[in-house]
């Protein structure tokens, strides 16, 4: 198998694991043989060998001037699966509802959307954003999980867009029964959300993370859980720890700020009110970006 050197390169990503490397991250290494290809190690750049080799060849044959022949196609979409709920024939438990989580990891985007019941419901969300996205080998290839049921099992996946980067799609699942059976209808939920700035005065905090913490029948019921959340936050923090608490159209909310390791570091707890009729909001217009 060939080298890889570090290159300045526009491949946004790892052509394994389709990873896109943040600004503090290594540079993407290069085959050094075709120099087509980049991975973000050399285990990615191991792992992809079997499927790399053939190309490789027409690849490193057509950049010396040769003719190497056509290169094999392949899919660039990747997804990861998880065991299915035990005691159920088709794997979908029946008092789990979900949550769609978006994310463009090249502008370091982050979107949610949800509570999704049954399952079935939020197949319009991904089929309609890898339309947007043009991403014909994600459609392809979302069909196929859901013709062979491996929709139950999905956890994670990343579809190829046409602009060469990744529409990265994660399944968010959680146990309740209470909030199953009332829906459509109205709910309430908290969105953790824990983002890293440079100094106190950064305008672009990079978001690393996001996530829902527990979906609620009542509003009430949401903000308590959030100043539970807040308050634990607190008292988890160091004695330098910035708390903040805010109200905002009787939904509560608030962050807490610390430094960690030269780092400032901001928690954010919000809580969020969605009526449910046909189908969540677009999570377009749940838009959070760095």
């Amino acid at each position: 198998m060939s080298t890889t050197t570090t290159t300045t390169t526009a491949t946004p990503y790892c052509f394994r694991c389709l990873h896109v490397p943040g600004p503090k991250d290594e540079a993407l290494k290069r085959c050094g043989r075709c120099r087509s290809r980049h991975y973000c190690s050399q285990q990615c750049q191991s792992n992809d060998w079997p499927r790399h080799k053939e190309e490789c060849r027409v690849l490193a044959a057509e950049g010396t001037g040769g003719t190497g022949g056509t290169v094999p196609p392949r899919s660039r979409t990747t997804m990861r699966f998880t065991m299915g709920s035990f005691g159920h024939p088709d794997g979908i438990d029946p008092d789990v509802i979900y949550y769609l989580k978006k994310s463009r990891p090249h502008i370091k985007e982050v979107l949610i959307s949800g509570p999704f019941y049954p399952l079935q419901t939020l197949y319009e969300q991904m089929f309609g954003s890898l339309a947007r996205e043009r991403s014909i080998e994600g459609e392809q290839t979302l069909n196929e999980i859901i013709d062979t049921g491996g929709i139950a099992m999905l956890q994670h996946f990343n579809a190829p867009t046409a602009d060469g980067n990744i529409l990265r799609f994660e399944i968010l699942r959680e146990k309740n029964a209470e909030v199953a059976r009332i829906l459509p209808g109205e709910v309430w939920y908290l969105l953790f959300g824990t983002l890293e700035q440079k100094g106190f005065l950064d305008r672009n905090p990079n978001l690393t993370k996001m996530d829902v913490r527990g979906t609620f029948r009542t509003c009430e019921a949401a903000n308590e859980a959030a100043k539970r959340a807040l308050q634990d936050l607190e008292e988890g923090g160091g004695p330098d720890t910035v708390v903040t608490r805010v109200e905002r159209d009787g939904l509560a909310c608030g962050s807490v700020t610390y430094r960690e390791r030269g780092k400032i570091i901001v928690q954010t707890v919000e809580c969020r009110h969605e009526i449910w009729r046909s189908h969540p909001q677009d999570p377009s217009l749940e838009e959070l970006t760095r």
